[in-house]
């Protein structure tokens, strides 16, 4: 039966509908562009194209002994749902060995559905998960900046690109995160600026599942829309890692037992320390260059990130912060996130966060640097195994080899300091509606002569 407060509610959401179906996509520049029938099957039959194929790839290597770090999250919450502390070594880890659970009390509501079915089942079923993630990764051509009446062909290439490469399917294969990080970023500020507050900050907040991260994106979320959403961010992460701890353990104190565990007990783990040639922070590139193996601890992350985010400040007053393309920032954070915290490959599918910023070079008429950091970030996606076969057949020298096998973080490296350099050759003065290129061409033929 309809209630009078349902049927009012019906009767607005039609006659918004109404409202708004009759304007142009100019007039009201934050509604998704409608689509015709013709599109929506083509972008309903990718999806589902996609779904498939990211599901058939890494279920083939979740039956050769795949989603070894997925395995580590379903055991460790495991714990957590028996009502233990999964940052307490000596009860968390009974099959992984070598490892640990690095992830806050917030990640429960997340692995908790799937830490209660069987392993089997549980693994596939996050592996059909982690390929939606891949999805919302298309609203980042709408987002930032973005005018939302163009770019259907960049968000389906955008969502093609970012699910089928190597680094995608080689970290859904792991079962590793960092596609949460992209999901929860893209869908959190599409919200925000159509005016969804809580709805945005909640999406978000998914990134602070791994906190190391998230750091570059909390900040950003307060350069882009003001302390206030910065405080609001930061409560729902609060919130959620309460919620977390009240819901498992029902003890407040694993929030404290994380705190204290994870500033000493990530570099246990071999797997994370700098002499692995898949970190592609800035310490894995002095260690190959000098020798000296230096990992980052919490405190050198935060300083990292610190003086990274001082560099791109003094950046952005050189051609004026209010000027500053929102594009470019989310930029900063995703590169200043593998730069500065000790990263691995598979956390390098955050450079999917750069494409409103190629997007924009791309519309000012900036082909150089479209090509350039278009073409420096698909040197990401050559397969390790092809260059570790190149390094076995030229015998290079261990030093050599060393520097070679860590390409993912020259390109890190390269992106950085383009971005830092060159990143915005001009002010940010909105969406242009022809290129610069183009209104350069019309000027020159209005001259007289």
């Amino acid at each position: 039966m309809i209630t009078p407060r349902l049927a009012r509610l019906l009767n607005s959401a039609v006659a918004l509908h109404k409202r708004y179906s009759t304007l142009p996509p100019q007039e009201f520049p934050y509604l998704m562009p409608r689509f015709s029938r013709r599109q929506f099957l083509v972008l309903s039959f990718l999806t589902m194209a996609l779904f498939v194929h990211g599901c058939v790839q890494s279920a083939l290597r979740i039956g050769s002994g795949g989603a070894k770090d997925f395995r580590v999250m379903y055991e460790g919450t495991k714990v957590a749902l028996e009502g233990n502390s999964p940052y307490r070594a000596s009860l968390t880890f009974k099959v992984v060995e070598q490892a640990g659970f690095f992830y806050p009390p917030q990640s429960f509501l997340i692995f908790g559905p799937f830490a209660r079915l069987p392993w089997h089942i549980s693994s596939w079923c996050w592996v059909a998960f982690l390929t939606l993630c891949t999805l919302p990764g298309g609203l980042l051509c709408w987002a930032f900046g973005r005018q939302p009446g163009k770019y259907l062909a960049s968000a389906i290439a955008l969502v093609l690109i970012s699910l089928m490469n190597p680094l995608t399917e080689g970290a859904i294969a792991l079962g590793q995160t960092a596609l949460l990080i992209t999901c929860g970023v893209s869908l959190g500020q599409y919200a925000l600026e159509r005016n969804m507050r809580w709805p945005g900050v909640f999406a978000w907040s998914i990134a602070a599942v791994k906190p190391h991260l998230a750091l570059p994106f909390v900040a950003a979320i307060g350069i882009l829309h003001g302390w206030r959403r910065l405080r609001d961010l930061l409560l729902a992460i609060l919130l959620l890692n309460l919620a977390g701890c009240l819901l498992t353990t029902r003890s407040l104190s694993t929030l404290l037992d994380y705190i204290n565990y994870i500033g000493v007990s990530h570099l246990h783990v071999l797997y994370n320390r700098v002499q692995n040639d898949q970190i592609v922070s800035w310490n894995r590139l002095y260690y190959v260059l000098s020798g000296e193996a230096i990992d980052l601890k919490a405190w050198a992350m935060v300083a990292g990130l610190s003086l990274w985010g001082a560099l791109v400040t003094g950046r952005s007053f050189l051609i004026g912060s209010e000027k500053y393309s929102p594009a470019l920032w989310v930029a900063h954070a995703a590169v200043g996130a593998l730069l500065c915290v000790q990263a691995h490959g598979y956390d390098m599918v955050l450079l999917v966060m750069l494409a409103p910023h190629i997007l924009w070079l791309k519309d000012h008429g900036y082909r150089k640097g479209f090509a350039l950091l278009s073409l420096v970030i698909l040197l990401t996606m050559i397969p390790r195994s092809f260059v570790s076969q190149l390094v076995s057949v030229t015998n290079m020298s261990p030093q050599y080899a060393a520097m070679v096998m860590s390409y993912r973080a020259w390109v890190v490296l390269i992106v950085a300091l383009y971005l830092l350099i060159r990143g915005q050759p001009r002010p940010f003065v909105g969406e242009p509606s022809v290129p610069a290129a183009a209104l350069k061409s019309a000027g020159e033929r209005a001259t007289p002569p």
